[in-house]
């Protein structure tokens, strides 16, 4: 439920003794409001049933709780009970306010504005603290086992780090008994699902039923290879048929003049495959297809120094190093696309560095703008996080880390918040996380003061999140942004003739298609949108198909994910102009309900967003 519905929710009473029985039955609720009496008598005959209707209104953002107590009178008393507790979502628009960086003595205040219109319950601040890149990565892994949702990418992203948290602590002798026990876990769940999404072809697509695509294909490959290298047990044919299918769409030329081939290759060499690594490199320089961004030139570096090609491999690095943006504080590549942002570049430019000239002195700064440009656990994406925690992992294996010898104080609003001691024994452990509830916030500034006494670098994330009120129909404004996408969403009650009738009053059973329908002004790739479902409605359509269902039936969209309360669409191709997707729902619970506006976003570039207005659905009994 969201702030403010209501609802009518039902108590069923049943009697399985040989004679009827008068039954005082008690609903006691906390977290919403019930709008009439708690306790009601009836009279339930033998072997029969009895339903109890209560109305209800969800109360402030977070749970609520309702527990039905039912006693039988009679010489012999029966009783029972049961509780139910559903989440209850705030009223809003979620909005997140991420703040971060490193402190090498002295202090640092941050000052974060909770809006005055924002639902009060439902704000906080978060803060995360950490002696070292290690402990930031341990919990950017959290972030990615929890991600809601599972394309192939996804799966990739949260498999890959796995292996290599595992494979690093496992090279610098670190114990982690907890990770040491759901690491193998979590590895082998991720390999059965990457198996599972592998085409016929024996490459994959975006989704499961995408069509196959070469830097995807060659991404699975990499996992692979890696967990193979780490001492897991993979599927020799799968891994051969993603070598296979790489080395099929290489020998095309419009793939070899693409940007993902300098990836394709890179990975060929880095799973063992040179002598084709080779054969190819050479194609694409033959084709003129040389490295002309800093995204590029990483990946050529790469390539080059697993090929043994050093000079080459040097030479390419200088390139990439005239591209840098460096300050005395920090360097970074500022490069990015539809699929890929400066964190991934700046990663695969680490990776590249810790190969060719591990010891320069600017591979520091390099990894303190990495962890210092974190939104609060993550980056932008999945495939930015995994990208990174892969390079700093190479880094930490080769140099250690810092020994820390210091306490960190955080103050809000002048208040002591704690205190906590880093030094060499918390290097490899979770970061520390601070919350400040919303009853402890102001509406306004709300003043964060972090001190760091003692020698050694304290990294820092700190987020403001707050749920803006954004109304309902027309008091609901549309979110258009740079990108020039528009989504709206229509309910359609659908009756006994299979007429489509466009309403927001519906009969508790109703059959309804929900039609999103997205205008573009141009083409976009990997997009997702995201419909909230009013909290009477039960989506009844299947997220996972079958392939023959999903090819037979012409769906354009890459994959669909059908939730409790969510129905989300994977776009491999947003094309120019009007498209729309479609799913089916029923009517189930009576009451008057807030639908959030549906909302559509780019995977990997932030630039591409946009939601529609948000609507009031009532159901009838």
């Amino acid at each position: 439920m969201i702030e403010g519905d209501e609802a009518v929710i039902s108590t069923a009473v049943h009697n399985y003794l040989p004679d009827a029985r008068i039954v005082k039955v008690t609903l006691d609720v906390s977290g919403a409001e019930l709008c009439e009496t708690r306790q009601r008598t009836v009279e339930v005959p033998s072997q029969g049933m009895k339903r109890i209707d209560w109305k209800i209104k969800a109360g402030s953002a977070g749970k609520a709780a309702f527990t039905a107590y039912a006693v039988g009178g009679g010489e012999a008393k029966a009783q029972d009970a049961m509780k139910l507790v559903i989440p209850v979502r705030p009223d809003g628009q979620r909005m997140v306010e991420t703040r971060f960086g490193t402190i090498k003595g002295g202090g640092r205040d941050i000052n974060l504005i909770v809006r005055g219109d924002a639902a009060p319950a439902a704000s906080e601040i978060r803060l995360r603290l950490s002696p070292s890149p290690a402990s930031a990565l341990l919990g950017s892994l959290d972030y990615l086992a929890q991600y809601p949702y599972g394309c192939t990418e996804q799966t990739m992203s949260c498999f890959l780090p796995d292996v290599v948290i595992w494979r690093t602590l496992k090279s610098l002798g670190i114990s982690n008994p907890s990770l040491e026990k759901r690491l193998p876990d979590m590895v082998g769940k991720g390999l059965n699902r990457l198996y599972d999404m592998q085409n016929e072809d024996g490459g994959w697509g975006w989704c499961e039923y995408s069509s196959q695509d070469m830097w995807m294909t060659a991404y699975v490959v990499y996992g692979l290879a890696a967990a193979r290298e780490a001492g897991f047990k993979v599927n020799e044919d799968v891994l051969a048929g993603g070598v296979s299918a790489i080395k099929k769409m290489l020998s095309q030329e419009e793939n070899l003049k693409s940007q993902n081939a300098w990836y394709a290759v890179y990975v060929l060499s880095l799973a063992g495959y040179n002598t084709d690594a080779e054969r190819y490199l050479e194609r694409m320089l033959s084709l003129r297809n040389y490295p002309d961004n800093s995204h590029q030139l990483a990946l050529a570096a790469l390539a080059f120094m697993n090929l043994g090609r050093t000079d080459a491999a040097r030479d390419v690095m200088n390139k990439l190093w005239a591209r840098a943006e460096e300050t005395p504080a920090d360097v970074c590549w500022k490069d990015s696309s539809w699929d890929y942002q400066d964190a991934e570049t700046t990663a695969l430019a680490l990776t590249a560095m810790m190969k060719i000239s591990p010891n320069d002195s600017r591979i520091p700064k390099i990894v303190r703008w990495l962890i210092a440009n974190r939104s609060y656990n993550y980056w932008y994406s999945t495939r930015d996080t995994a990208m990174v925690i892969y390079a700093v992992s190479e880094y930490l294996k080769r140099t250690g880390e810092l020994k820390p010898d210091f306490t960190a104080v955080v103050k809000h609003n002048g208040r002591l918040v704690g205190s906590w001691r880093f030094d060499k024994s918390t290097v490899f452990k979770p970061e520390i996380e601070v919350v400040i509830s919303p009853e402890k916030m102001t509406k306004g500034g709300n003043a964060l003061r972090i001190e760091m006494l003692g020698s050694g670098t304290l990294y820092y994330t700190a987020s403001l999140t707050q749920y803006v009120k954004r109304g309902y129909g027309t008091k609901s404004p549309k979110v258009i942004t740079d990108s020039g996408i528009s989504v709206e969403r229509t309910y359609y009650k659908i009756n006994a003739s299979k007429k489509r009738i466009d309403s927001a009053d519906f009969r508790v059973g109703d059959s309804v298609e929900v039609a999103l329908v997205v205008k573009s002004p141009k083409d976009y790739r990997r997009v997702i949108v995201e419909d909230y479902l009013p909290a009477g409605f039960e989506a009844f359509d299947r997220g996972r198909l079958e392939s023959w269902e999903w090819s037979s039936l012409g769906y354009w969209w890459a994959d669909r994910d059908v939730r409790d309360e969510r129905v989300t669409f994977y776009l491999d191709e947003l094309p120019k102009g009007t498209s729309v997707l479609t799913y089916k729902a029923r009517a189930g619970m009576p009451g008057d309900y807030r639908a959030p506006a549906v909302l559509a976003e780019g995977m990997y570039d932030p630039k591409v967003k946009a939601s529609g207005v948000g609507a009031r659905i009532r159901i009838r009994d």
